[in-house]
């Protein structure tokens, strides 16, 4: 028995090593399917700016992604099983021969086990952090994903071509994790998932503060979900890529949209909202201090030696008590104060209706506005002349401000029934070749060229 067990662990792959332990692992458990890992090597940095240029503002900037050697991979492997017997795993190395991607590649229905097998491995993947499913997603397998995710370093997940009836994608966005780009292109969400997707980007969810690119380009959104997407941005300070191409938004969303990124009047709602957040900061503040001065009483006490003697109840207080006890007082005012500096440098009061992003005018309280999203692809929708008007005012607004961050830089229109020729158009685009060269008149490398007309 001894000798059976000691072979069984030599023979065991190491969790580190993904690509053989996956496979052996979907053995042990008797997985239905045999699961195939392909290895592949990421691809040479393209700049975001050729890739727009070639797909016509219909692709979203992305990770360096896998090379697209599918067909070639293919032919190595059997073709003797059929195709639903096999899962095939594009697993992505980078040329340092870490693992950095997964891509399930056209499969037609992953089975939930084998989430919770990559699940149970995931910490070992520390160079892990883009995962792709393209076919054969299911809510289990989502499920299991969502499981794992706060214990991974995913920042990239690509969920497009997967249609979910159920509509949980939202799920994702739910804890804290390092996730900051996600894509469910031709997903085929419609508005009502729009807006669970949506609630998940207001502060102080999670995601607010991590998720850095969403792409819902060719699905079924229309005006209403538009305004879930603005009534999101209102509060929203990280969201800087958003790709709503191919779907079905008119002047209205779109219009509904550029507000936001306008000055805009605060609602009652939305102050009593603010003070509820302050209060609520104040509260663990003073919390925190009060932790704190404990730590630092404690820490004193030790470094100084100090013991604390039991006194008599009965003994009457002389002059060195109540010196003792006056000394005692002042120590407690120091610990506080200096508890008080510390948790004033440690947890500062951040909110998007803060007093550097208000401003009071004849009794109104306005915010000037979100200049976090930088760039909007509404390509191939149903705008019209009128939606450039509103454009126009965005981008002459967001460079009279002078903020950091710059605002939007690049609006993707294309593709939207608009005039030939239009003057605000070109003063658009002068507008933002202007913002992108910077004072000195040369183009920074890397930038994002405009697509209008």
């Amino acid at each position: 028995m001894d000798k059976s067990s000691n072979t069984d662990r030599v023979e065991r792959p190491d969790p580190d090593d993904l690509q053989a332990f996956l496979p052996w692992a979907c053995t042990q458990l008797q997985l239905p399917k045999e699961v195939v890992i392909i290895k592949t090597l990421q691809n040479d940095y393209v700049s975001v700016g050729t890739t727009d240029r070639k797909s016509k503002g219909k692709s979203r900037p992305r990770l360096p992604s896998a090379v697209d050697d599918q067909e070639k991979d293919e032919a190595s492997v059997s073709h003797h099983q059929e195709e639903a017997d096999i899962i095939r795993v594009y697993a992505v190395y980078d040329y340092a021969d870490n693992l950095v991607g997964l891509r399930f590649d056209k499969n037609t229905n992953l089975p939930r086990m084998l989430m919770q097998i990559l699940g149970l491995i995931i910490k070992f993947q520390i160079y892990l952090t883009s995962l792709t499913i393209n076919r054969g997603l299911n809510k289990y397998v989502l499920y299991e994903i969502v499981n794992f995710l706060p214990n991974s370093r995913i920042t990239d997940i690509t969920l497009d071509n997967c249609f979910l009836s159920e509509g949980t994608y939202y799920t994702l966005l739910e804890n804290t994790s390092t996730l900051r780009d996600l894509s469910l292109s031709r997903c085929r969400i419609n508005d009502q998932v729009v807006a669970l997707i949506a609630a998940q980007l207001h502060h102080p969810k999670p995601a607010s503060t991590t998720l850095a690119v969403l792409n819902l380009s060719s699905n079924r959104i229309t005006d209403v979900g538009a305004q879930s997407i603005r009534e999101a941005l209102k509060t929203n300070s990280k969201l800087a890529y958003l790709n709503l191409a191919d779907n079905f938004i008119t002047d209205e969303g779109a219009t509904a949209i550029f507000n936001i990124l306008l000055e805009y009047p605060l609602t009652p709602q939305e102050l009593m909202d603010l003070k509820s957040r302050r209060i609520d900061y104040l509260r663990r503040k003073q919390a925190t201090i009060i932790q704190i001065g404990k730590d630092l009483r404690v820490t004193d006490m030790v470094k100084g030696k100090g013991k604390v003697t039991p006194r008599t109840p009965l003994k009457a207080k002389g002059k060195d008590d109540i010196a003792s006890e006056k000394s005692a007082c002042y120590s407690d005012a120091y610990f506080y104060e200096k508890a008080r500096a510390m948790a004033d440098s440690l947890t500062p009061f951040k909110d998007p209706y803060s007093s550097e992003n208000v401003t009071y005018r004849d009794g109104v309280t306005y915010c000037v506005g979100n200049n976090t999203l930088c760039l909007l692809n509404l390509s191939y929708n149903r705008l019209s002349y009128l939606s450039v008007l509103k454009l126009l005012e965005v981008v002459v607004y967001q460079r009279g401000t002078s903020r950091k961050p710059r605002g939007l830089l690049n609006c993707l229109v294309e593709g939207n029934p608009l005039p030939v020729e239009c003057k605000e158009l070109a003063q658009i685009e002068g507008i933002l070749e202007y913002a992108l060269s910077g004072p000195s008149g040369k183009r920074h490398t890397g930038t994002i060229r405009r697509k209008a007309k």
